[in-house]
């Protein structure tokens, strides 16, 4: 009996499984909220709908709110200008791309092959609409408030998802030891940049390969500098018998051969100088002494 009306008590104590995870799930939205999303979506995919039929010049904001069946007042709540509307289009697709991205990373691959890889996602994305590509690239360099604090977190969030690549690598040997894997995720986006502005003004434009071929040649000279140092190999000291003997056999002193004078040479190998050269050297040094012809003491022939 005591034993029952304990496992009673403890049974009452005792959370459901549902109310005991609720704590780590988060907190579910206001209905205020969900409907504030479902009308950014609704004025996000008009917007993108208007853009391409229509292109990025030719459509008014009016158009937009007619499209997505909401007050033209709406559609300024989420963004001031169409600028701003396109950004709010392709930072959504952007953050898609690049999780698709990260996750068909083939760890087996080269690593400029991965590289490739992960940034091919943009290369594939923006050849869909190039023109509105480029005008989207060109506003986030000075797209300022929500947006742009919108865009540099996407942008953060990217560099440290490749980072975390690098940094595998880095463990399997395929960079140097020291390598600052954050620091070089940023040198390997902003090479992107570079290479996407250029396709994007190109007439290839629509080929993503092209782009990507662009990028592979970058990152393949940028990998130079990362890779594995080569290891210097161990030098090894000499013995100190070996040191002598090499010291006793440059000390020369030899007996000259015939035609050739004693020499005694200390230090390192001195050449020998034949004795016939020291003699004519005698004897340039001897005439280059001698007084000149009317200087000299004329002799009087013996009679």
């Amino acid at each position: 009996m005591v034993r029952s009306a304990t496992r009673k008590r403890a049974a009452r104590c005792m959370l459901p499984a549902s109310l005991m995870n609720r704590s780590s799930r988060p907190p579910p939205l206001s209905l205020r909220e969900r409907n504030k999303r479902k009308t950014l979506a609704t004025i996000r995919q008009a917007a993108w709908s208007l853009f391409v039929e229509k292109g990025f010049e030719r459509t008014t904001t009016r158009e937009i709110a007619e499209r997505a069946k909401v007050a033209a007042g709406t559609v300024f709540v989420h963004a001031k200008d169409k600028d701003e509307l396109l950004a709010m289009v392709f930072q959504q697709r952007v953050s898609t791309a690049f999780e698709r991205g990260f996750d068909a990373v083939d760890e087996s691959a080269a690593l400029t092959d991965r590289l490739v890889s992960v940034f091919g996602v943009f290369f594939d994305e923006y050849a869909l609409q190039p023109e509105l590509a480029l005008r989207f690239l060109c506003v986030t360099l000075t797209l300022t408030g929500a947006h742009g604090q919108t865009q540099a977190q996407v942008e953060e969030d990217f560099v440290a998802r490749l980072a975390a690549v690098l940094s595998r690598a880095r463990d399997k040997g395929e960079t140097r030891d020291d390598l600052d894997c954050v620091g070089y995720a940023r040198n390997l986006f902003a090479l992107y940049r570079f290479a996407v502005f250029r396709w994007l003004a190109s007439e290839h434009k629509r080929d993503a390969s092209q782009g990507k071929s662009t990028l592979r040649e970058s990152f393949a000279v940028a990998h130079t500098g990362a890779r594995p140092r080569a290891k210097k190999r161990a030098t090894i000291a000499p013995d100190a018998e070996v040191i002598a003997d090499e010291r006793r056999s440059l000390r020369v002193s030899a007996t000259p051969s015939k035609g050739h004078e004693r020499a005694s040479v200390k230090g390192f190998g001195a050449p020998r100088v034949p004795a016939d050269l020291l003699a004519g050297l005698g004897a340039l040094k001897g005439s280059s002494e001698r007084p000149p012809p009317d200087a000299r003491p004329s002799r009087r022939p013996n009679r």
